[in-house]
């Protein structure tokens, strides 16, 4: 033990013999399909700041449109008073 460390407790566990035990068979089909081993968090967290920001108007003092109108032969985006 190092100079000045604080002493360690002794751990008194309610059982101090564990018992035997032993790990189940796993039955079941197995397969190898081509997918990313990771998910980046990053790239997901970018994504989801864009879409929060990404719809604002600058020439509204950054305020955020809250209706898309796709069916028009130019979509439109408009604010709304009450958000």
């Amino acid at each position: 033990m190092a100079q000045g460390a604080p002493a360690r407790e002794k751990i008194d566990y309610i059982c101090k013999d564990v018992p035997r035990f032993e790990e189940p068979s796993y039955t079941g089909q197995s397969y190898e399909a081509f997918a990313p081993d990771t998910l980046d968090l990053q790239d997901r967290a970018a994504l989801a700041v864009n879409g929060l920001t990404g719809p604002t108007d600058p020439g509204a003092d950054c305020e955020m449109y809250v209706y898309v109108y796709f069916g028009r032969n130019r979509p439109v985006m408009s604010h709304d008073y009450s958000v």
